[in-house]
C-alpha cells in the first residue's frame, strides 16, 4: 500500500491576492487544450517561487500547435475495462499518435495507473503514483512513494511553492498555482503552473522543454460525476441569463469564467429572494463556463454570450 507524506505549510502571512487552492471537485471532463512548445522562453524569468509573483515570459514566440490533449472519462478510451479501478483519463494526441494516461480521481488525489496507454511505451503502477493531491495549498509538500510494474519502488516529491500571474506572448493569466515536481523515479524535475478553477496545466518548464496548453473554445467543461441542479437559458435580452432550479436555502456565489479559465464576473451573495437574473451586459461574445456555489457545492454550466 502506498505510503503518502503530508507535510502541511506552517504559516504564511495574510497576502493581497486570496491564495487559490487545488481542488479535486475543479477537474472536469470535456477540457480540451491545445500544445505549444515555446521557442526564445528566457526559464530564469519563471524561476522565482513564492506569493503573488509576476512570471513574465512576453516575448516568448507561440508557434502552430503540436498536438492536442483532452480531459475524458473512462468510458471514452475504450481501455475501461483493461483499468476498471481508473475513472478518468487524459487523452494525447502528438503528431498523430494517441495516447491516454488513465488515473484514479478522487477528492483526495488524482493518481497514475498506467501511462502511455495504446502506445508500444506502455507502463502499469503496482503502487500509483501521484499527479495532484487535494486540496493543495500555498506552502504544501507531498513526498509519495509510487512503483512500476517490474521496477523497484521509489519516490517524487511534489510542492505547491508559487501563486501569482503568468505573461506568455500577448496573454496574461492570473492566479495560477504551481508545482515544483521532483520525480526521483524518472530522474527529472518539472515546474507546472496549474489553472485553479477549472484545473488544467498552462505552463510545464523542465530542463529540456518549455511546453504551452491553451484551452481550446470547443472545451465543453461538465464536473466528473457531477449533475447541475440548475439551469440557465436567455432573459428578455442575449446578454441577461436567468436562474433556475435551485432552491432558495441560502445566498448564492456566482462565477464566470471564459474559455482561458480567467474569472470575467464575480457577484457574491446573490440572493434568489430578490431576483434571478444575471445581467452579463459588460462582458463580450463568447462562451463562457456559469459557476452556482452553493454552501459547500460547486455546479457548472456552459452559456453562450451573444
Amino acid at each position: 500500500m502506498k505510503k503518502t507524506i503530508l507535510l502541511l505549510s506552517i504559516a504564511f502571512s495574510i497576502h493581497a491576492v486570496a491564495q487559490p487552492v487545488l481542488q479535486s471537485s475543479n477537474i472536469h471532463t470535456g477540457t480540451n487544450l491545445l500544445v505549444y512548445t515555446l521557442s526564445n522562453a528566457n526559464i530564469n524569468n519563471v524561476a522565482q517561487a513564492g506569493a503573488n509573483i509576476t512570471w513574465d515570459l512576453s516575448t516568448a514566440t507561440l508557434g502552430s500547435p503540436i498536438g492536442e490533449f483532452d480531459f475524458v472519462d473512462m468510458a471514452s478510451t475504450g481501455y475501461a475495462i483493461q483499468y476498471p479501478t481508473a475513472n478518468f483519463a487524459l487523452k494525447f494526441v502528438i503528431g498523430g499518435t494517441t495516447k491516454y494516461d488513465v488515473s484514479d480521481l478522487t477528492a483526495n488525489v488524482l493518481e497514475d495507473i498506467a501511462i502511455n496507454v495504446g502506445t508500444a511505451g506502455l507502463q502499469t503502477f503496482s503502487d500509483d503514483r501521484t499527479t495532484l493531491p487535494f486540496p493543495f495549498s500555498y506552502g504544501d509538500n507531498i513526498v509519495d512513494t509510487y512503483q512500476k510494474n517490474g521496477q523497484s519502488a521509489t519516490t517524487e516529491t511534489l510542492h505547491y511553492d508559487a501563486y501569482g500571474t503568468l505573461k506568455v506572448g500577448n496573454m496574461t493569466f492570473t492566479n495560477l498555482v504551481r508545482v515544483m515536481n521532483n520525480d526521483v523515479g524518472a530522474g527529472s524535475t518539472q515546474a507546472i503552473w496549474w489553472n485553479a478553477y477549472p484545473v488544467y496545466p498552462v505552463l510545464s518548464v523542465s530542463n529540456s522543454s518549455v511546453t504551452f496548453y491553451q484551452l481550446s473554445t470547443s472545451s465543453g467543461i461538465v464536473p466528473v460525476n457531477q449533475q447541475s441542479p440548475f439551469k440557465i437559458y436567455p432573459g428578455s435580452t442575449k446578454r441577461t441569463f436567468i436562474l433556475e432550479g435551485i432552491e432558495v436555502n441560502q445566498p448564492l456565489n456566482i462565477e464566470v469564467f471564459n474559455m482561458l479559465g480567467k474569472n470575467v464576473y464575480l457577484r457574491n451573495n446573490f440572493n434568489l429572494l430578490n431576483s434571478n437574473a444575471i445581467d452579463l451586459s459588460n462582458i463580450q461574445k463568447g462562451v463562457y463556463i456559469v459557476r452556482v456555489n452553493e454552501g459547500d457545492q460547486f455546479y457548472n454550466q456552459k452559456i453562450i454570450v451573444q
